[in-house]
């Protein structure tokens, strides 16, 4: 899971480390991010050709995965401190 974390930290502009810890603290912010560590590699997969899948059904991943990420960027609340702009 460590490059989900990655992709997530970017995404939500925080650093790696604060996601892991909160991680570990809190079993539904965890719960959040093994699915979502498990929906995108699903869609990579597919992306890439090694799973097959309907144009909708990756459509419907995609949008399922931005709905976790909405999901854990709303569960860390304020315990996410985010990095400044262009770092």
């Amino acid at each position: 899971m460590p490059e989900v974390l990655s992709s997530l930290a970017e995404c939500l502009g925080v650093e790696r480390d604060q996601l892991q810890r909160l991680r570990a603290e809190d079993a539904e912010l965890g719960r959040l991010m093994e699915e979502y560590a498990a929906l995108d590699r699903r869609i990579v997969r597919c992306e890439a050709g090694i799973e097959a899948e309907s144009e909708l059904r990756l459509e419907a991943m995609r949008r399922a995965r931005l709905t976790l990420l909405d999901a854990i960027g709303l569960a860390a609340g304020g315990r996410l401190r985010r990095l400044p702009a262009g770092d």
